[in-house]
């Protein structure tokens, strides 16, 4: 069985691997029967033209692409990755 900190770079290396970027951001952390659920963020690979950052702007989550890792407890593997939608929050 692996702890969240294992399953957090497990989701980092497989996000690195397969989207070829190591800026990422952890955001989000839940324990869900036998998956541990890491939502990692990540530049957006088309982002908007004409944002500015502050301290909190809605435009930086479009500027940011959300994605989901179901990594399983036993294992320690990812095994899904999903989009995190964002639309319900802005």
């Amino acid at each position: 069985m692996i702890d969240i900190k294992q399953a957090v770079a497990a989701s980092q290396r497989f996000a690195a691997d397969t989207l070829g970027t190591n800026d990422l951001l952890l955001e989000e952390i839940k324990s869900v029967d036998n998956f541990f659920l890491i939502t990692l963020s990540f530049p957006n690979r088309q982002p908007s033209l004409g944002t500015r950052p502050a301290a909190w702007n809605p435009a930086r989550y479009r500027d940011r692409e959300y994605k989901v890792f179901s990594v399983d407890k036993q294992s320690g593997d990812v095994v899904q990755m999903s989009i995190r939608d964002l639309s319900g929050v802005l």
